[in-house]
């Protein structure tokens, strides 16, 4: 029998890859690998060489975690198409801005054999990896191993349009071909756990935040600012209301969101025993927690606040008055304390809202620009918000201005109505002797013509009389003409006297033109007085005390009159 030669099997090029895996859906995104012995080393060591294909342009990942099923704690290699380099990170958080990936030293730069090349349909990542490195997690190159990947939604290295979990059995590739036969790829269990669309949780906080400090929030302190300008506002309250209740949608939607935040937070894969941080994973979350806690002081510190204090009635240095001194100053501090935090509250909102939607963006990979909508509408209240403000301020100064005028006016007024009634008081007054003003001028220049008659009787009728025959001639004319000034300065007094009461009469005549006649009263009756008496002692001696006890009290009386007149006039 003849025999047949045999064709001994080619060797393995080990130097080519081995092995391909889809790591993507619709083999989108796969890998090439091999596992090559070094035989050229002292210490044998395995190397991964491994080529990542994407059918777009974008950056390329894989890595290992050390709890096995979730991306925290562990190491990555990423292709960056736009510097053209492959390097190795930590990946410490799962933070969505990515702050929880940091690129490793320079020393622990170990890779070789790296490039990253870009057409316009493909994306194309190579290098070569110690199994064992210090720093670095271990891959077993004799069993299987769960790695992570991910691509991004372009070049720049922001987070990733998708990720996944692949396990792979790795044996080194030997030139014989032993060990090839291995299926590289391992089933996994029904054990893995299966992340959860967390984007209807992300859009529903983004949603009620923007609606709470993008609508309400400006409507709240807008009612307060603008109030000046519209009338209506301050009728009943109403800004108070719509301050107030606005303010109530911003804390109910707040909370919301908040909420909403924390459960999308606590859904998230993570090792088991280990717990979600919620508020120190990204600053986001940070300020949110603080903003939910001073919204709650806030509002709290707006319906506690201290009440309104009157002052306008507060007469003198008593407990009551010290009282409300204090509770004023403590409105006043509750006051501004409340419109600055709640300007710096608006301020920081608006930032965190800015930020969420960038976030939100990078996850949904939406071409929606939600920024662009949010700022519109939001500045566009704030700019209609500011504009009123500054009319009403301005609207505010004019009222105000106006009214002091006003007021003014008004007070001149009733400075004249007021002199006016204490003229007609002081003219229906009752004095000492029981007769009103009018009946005193009257009584007075009674008394006067009284006095008067009498200094005539015993002069001017004497003047009629014929000369006495025993006396001198000479003598009876000096007694004649004597007799005429005497009746000349009585009727002058006469006459001064009817003209002041007259005077005393007239409705129209202001306080001051009073004074002056009364002055002029009391010079004239004055200048009579002084007169008659002088008269009256040269012509009747014998009727002396009788004159002074009828003039006297008549000019008594017309002294006090001034004076009450000139009370009044104060």
């Amino acid at each position: 029998m003849a025999l047949v030669p045999t064709t001994a099997p080619l060797p393995i090029d080990c130097s080519l890859y081995q092995h391909t895996v889809a790591l993507g859906e619709n083999k989108n995104f796969e890998m090439d690998y091999v596992v090559i012995d070094d035989d050229d080393s002292d210490d044998n060591k395995l190397y991964l060489k491994a080529q990542l294909r994407y059918t777009k342009q974008a950056w390329l990942s894989i890595g290992m975690s050390s709890s096995k099923y979730f991306m925290v704690p562990g190491d990555a290699i990423v292709g960056l198409p736009n510097s053209k380099q492959v390097l190795k990170y930590d990946m410490t958080t799962s933070a969505l801005d990515g702050s929880g990936v940091t690129v490793k030293s320079a020393a622990q730069q170990t890779l070789f054999d790296t490039s990253v090349e870009q057409n316009s349909t493909m994306t194309v990542m190579q290098f070569t990896k110690a199994l064992e490195e210090e720093g670095d997690l271990t891959i077993d190159g004799y069993g299987t191993n769960f790695f992570l990947w991910a691509y991004g939604t372009s070049n720049d290295f922001i987070y990733h349009e998708k990720a996944g979990l692949v396990a792979l059995n790795l044996q080194p590739c030997t030139s014989d071909g032993s060990g090839s036969e291995v299926d590289p790829v391992v089933p996994m269990d029904g054990n893995i756990p299966q992340p959860v669309d967390l984007q209807s949780y992300y859009a529903s906080h983004g949603w009620l935040a923007a609606l709470a400090w993008g609508v309400f929030t400006p409507v709240a302190i807008g009612a307060s600012l603008v109030k000046p300008l519209f009338p209506f506002l301050q009728k009943n309250g109403l800004w108070y209301k719509i301050h107030f209740y606005a303010n109530c949608m911003t804390l109910l939607l707040t909370t919301i969101s908040f909420g909403v935040a924390v459960a999308a937070q606590e859904l998230k894969l993570r090792p088991e025993g280990t717990s979600a941080n919620h508020f120190s994973e990204v600053a986001h979350a940070s300020i949110g927690l603080a903003i939910m806690i001073v919204l709650c002081v806030q509002v709290l510190g707006g319906i506690w606040r201290p009440d309104k204090v009157d002052m306008t009635k507060q007469v003198g240095d008593n407990q009551e008055t010290r009282r409300k001194r204090q509770q004023k100053r403590s409105r006043s501090g509750w006051e501004l304390s409340h419109r600055f935090l709640g300007l710096g509250m608006i301020g920081l909102c608006w930032y965190q809202c800015h930020t969420g939607l960038e976030l939100y963006e990078l996850l949904s990979q939406s071409t929606t620009d939600y920024i662009a909508l949010f700022w519109g509408i939001t500045g566009t209240l704030g700019g209609l918000i500011l504009v009123g403000t500054v009319l009403g301020t301005f609207k505010k100064k004019e009222t105000t201005t106006t009214t002091t005028n006003a007021k003014t006016t008004k007070d001149g007024d009733d400075d004249i109505e007021n002199n006016d009634n204490t003229m007609n008081n002081n003219n229906s007054t009752v004095n000492g002797n029981g007769y009103t003003r009018g009946e005193t001028m009257e009584a007075m220049t009674n008394e006067f013509d009284n006095s008067r008659e009498v200094s005539q009787t015993r002069s001017c009728d004497d003047d009629d009389a014929p000369p006495d025959d025993t006396q001198d001639n000479s003598h009876n004319d000096e007694n004649v003409i004597e007799l005429n000034e005497s009746c000349e300065v009585d009727l002058v007094g006469e006459v001064a006297v009817t003209t002041s009461s007259i005077s005393e009469e007239a409705p129209s005549m202001s306080v001051d033109d009073e004074k002056k006649n009364n002055d002029a009263e009391t010079t004239t009756i004055s200048s009579s007085s002084k007169s008659n008496t002088e008269e009256g002692n040269d012509a009747t001696p014998h009727n002396e005390s009788s004159t002074d006890e009828q003039h006297l009290p008549a000019q008594d009386n017309l002294e006090e009159e001034n004076k009450l007149s000139s009370d009044g006039a104060d």
